[in-house]
């Protein structure tokens, strides 16, 4: 699967929360998750079970 953010091919499905409540389903990859997670742009960065 590939990263939606960065294009790497390792990514997973990861359930994304934001600060407002909105969640969305995106894949990322280990590296994009760290940075949304240290970035503040998110509550909560939870890879899903495959």
């Amino acid at each position: 699967m590939e990263c939606e953010e960065c294009g790497v091919s390792d990514a997973r499905d990861t359930i994304v929360r934001y600060e407002t409540g909105d969640e969305e389903k995106i894949a990322l990859c280990e590296d994009c998750q760290d940075a949304y997670a240290e970035g503040g742009l998110v509550d909560v960065v939870e890879p899903l079970n495959d």
